[in-house]
């Protein structure tokens, strides 16, 4: 699996992200959840986003605020980078397997 990270200004990069939980304080309280059940993250962004958004595999939504300064990603090529999370926009996670056969 490739997990992608989407910067504010459209850039991207490949790689996997190497945390195994998020927190997200929610209406509901705080919720902690396993990085392998995430299929994207959205950071608030306005007007787009008003508030950090978390989608799981399953199809629930979470919308509060995710408690992390960066996110810690391993580069397909060399290399990890501790990512800011004011520099992110989205991260997909769990999404594509680039060895996945076509449906054609």
């Amino acid at each position: 699996m490739t997990d992608y990270i989407f910067g504010r200004r459209g850039d991207f990069i490949a790689g996997k992200v190497l945390d195994k939980t998020f927190e997200i304080t929610t209406v509901f309280g705080n919720v902690k959840i396993e990085a392998r059940k995430i299929t994207w993250i959205h950071f608030k962004n306005p007007p787009q986003f008003l508030h950090d958004e978390i989608r799981l595999k399953n199809g629930d939504q979470l919308t509060g605020k995710i408690k992390l300064s960066h996110v810690n990603f391993k580069l397909e090529a060399d290399g990890t980078l501790k990512i800011p999370k004011a520099r992110i926009h989205t991260i997909w996670m769990n999404r594509w397997d680039k060895n996945a056969k076509p449906l054609i």
